[in-house]
């Protein structure tokens, strides 16, 4: 159901009784992902490894044997080779995550003799997020002030900042 409120400019939304236990069932089955983590990532695939490490982020780990990981990635017949997809996909997209996320994720391969036959991922949280710029350009963005130093103040003056 659907009604457009006259004169309020809003729309008034009703589900169906079949739909609505779906809907208070989303904050239990579904994940959460934060957007501006997935922002950051510039990559197709640094962003479907985020949503695929964000799943198992209570659990810590997650191991895919290669078949799933290519079908989960939507790879079907690309980078044959295990180094291509390493080298292409796999490596690119972790380091971004790396770089540009909360997640701080580990690969390690998973063989049979000499052949890979999966990854193992370890996945933590980092509270802080990296910085892609130095401390230097934040210090230059800062507006020059004459005040002078804190330590170079006579003894007993204070400074008053106004916002």
């Amino acid at each position: 159901m659907a009604e457009y409120n006259e004169g309020e400019a809003t729309v008034t939304l009703g589900f169906s009784p079949t739909v609505v236990p779906y809907l208070t069932l989303l904050h239990q089955q579904f994940t959460r992902l934060k957007l501006r983590a997935i922002g950051s990532l510039g990559s197709f695939y640094g962003i479907r490894l985020y949503e695929l490490f964000a799943q198992y982020l209570t659990i810590g780990e997650r191991t895919i044997e290669l078949p799933r990981l290519r079908e989960m990635l939507g790879l079907s017949d690309k980078y044959a080779d295990v180094k291509n997809l390493r080298v292409r996909v796999l490596d690119p997209a972790v380091d971004e995550i790396n770089k540009h996320t909360d997640l701080r994720v580990t690969m390690t391969p998973i063989r049979r003799g000499r052949t890979v036959t999966g990854f193992h991922f370890l996945i933590r949280v980092d509270a802080q997020m990296n910085l892609d710029f130095p401390i230097a350009d934040l210090l230059a963005a800062l507006p020059a002030t004459n005040n002078p130093p804190h330590d170079q103040l006579p003894s007993g003056a204070t400074v008053e900042t106004t916002p």
